[in-house]
């Protein structure tokens, strides 16, 4: 599990427990659910059998099924029958929330295409996670060359009634399947500051950022604002840690928004780095304060390899212009000596801690403290 490391106490406050109000939920939020099939022309026996045996009725132009608001078990039922008949390419299919049954003209201009209502039914785990409040924020120490806790990058998780837990990238693919990746994204940068507040661990909190979102800096960086105020943070140990695009057009609106960012106050980390030509342009167009080194060019970063040269110059780049390298996914021994011989300044990985929970933060810190180090 690797070393879990101190972290940082400055108060004795308790975590938070009340849950945070659910994010509007398209899929989610209605007591019960309408299946409404219509066939591309007569339906063959063969059909009308199957679509009975799945528990739809017959009505005008199709068929019809009320479902529980955890509908996505009822879903597979009728999509089994559809396919044990070959008849998945020849109806329309529409899923309406709502207490009455939806008239037909109503059903008739919503349908959705069957690999939409697919992805949609396997990923509804993630609204019934969202109205209970269970998505939580675990926290990965960022340490400096001497092990010292600098800051901690915050992740998402979640678990499922099967007691799988669910990692950040599902959950935002999730989101992305649900269509609520601009309210999700929010929520999770809203449990972060939450969670390290609550925490009482110092330094600095790097919080992920997908700057796609973000057409109005001005109104969206506002709202987070008020709850770093809220939560007592002075914006500064706030790092803003964005995914970053190859295409130029991004490139332009990252610039844009990043210069926002920092005019309030917050610092601006650029993740997944992984060229020597991309640190040279991003360094020179957004000055972050970080550059976050990608996961794979780090874990390949050993003597004499190319990967070894291209991080010795990345880190050339940043430093000549006062920005800190941070190397990700350091999980063994050698591979920090490795790093730390090319001079990066931060590091964070399996080696030293995985993600944990608050609870398992203060476990960890039964004595000493520690001060949050500097690169």
């Amino acid at each position: 599990m690797g070393r879990i490391y101190p972290a940082i106490i400055m108060s004795d406050a308790a975590p938070e427990t009340t849950p945070n109000r659910p994010i509007p939920l398209p899929w989610n939020r209605e007591p019960r659910y309408w299946f409404f099939v219509r066939p591309r022309g007569t339906a063959l026996p063969s059909l009308n059998e199957a679509l009975h045996s799945a528990g739809l009725t017959a009505c005008a132009d199709g068929f019809i099924r009320e479902c529980p608001r955890i509908w996505g078990g009822d879903w597979q039922r009728v999509l089994q029958a559809l396919q044990s008949c070959n008849a998945v390419d020849a109806v329309d299919v529409a899923v309406v929330g709502g207490e009455q049954a939806p008239t037909i003209d109503m059903l008739s201009s919503l349908t959705i295409p069957i690999t939409k209502i697919n992805s949609i039914a396997s990923n509804l785990w993630l609204g019934e996670a969202l109205m209970k409040g269970e998505i939580t924020c675990y926290l990965q120490p960022v340490l400096s060359v001497r092990e010292s806790i600098f800051g901690y990058e915050a992740f998402a998780r979640t678990r499922r009634e099967s007691g799988d837990i669910m990692l950040g990238g599902a959950i935002v693919n999730a989101g992305r399947a649900l269509g609520i990746e601009y309210a999700l994204d929010r929520h999770l940068q809203v449990e972060a500051i939450k969670t390290f507040s609550a925490s009482g661990c110092g330094g600095f909190l790097f919080v992920n950022f997908l700057p796609g979102f973000i057409q109005r800096p001005e109104v969206y960086l506002e709202g987070l604002s008020a709850h770093v105020r809220e939560h007592g943070i002075v914006p500064k140990y706030i790092v803003l840690d964005f995914t970053r695009s190859g295409e130029e057009h991004d490139v332009n609106h990252l610039k844009r928004v990043c210069e926002y960012c920092r005019s309030k106050g917050y610092g601006i980390a650029l993740d997944d780095v992984n060229s020597v030509a991309a640190t040279q342009s991003l360094v020179q167009d957004i000055s972050p304060d970080y550059v976050k080194l990608d996961m794979m060019l780090a874990q390949r970063a050993k003597e004499g390899t190319r990967a070894y040269t291209a991080v010795r110059e990345i880190v050339q780049i940043c430093h000549q212009k006062g920005v800190i390298v941070i190397a990700e996914g350091v999980e063994t021994e050698q591979s920090f000596t490795s790093l730390k011989s090319l001079e990066v300044d931060l590091f964070q990985g399996y080696y030293f801690s995985p993600p944990v929970s608050v609870e398992e933060i203060k476990r960890s810190n039964m004595s000493k403290a520690q001060l949050p180090g500097t690169p």
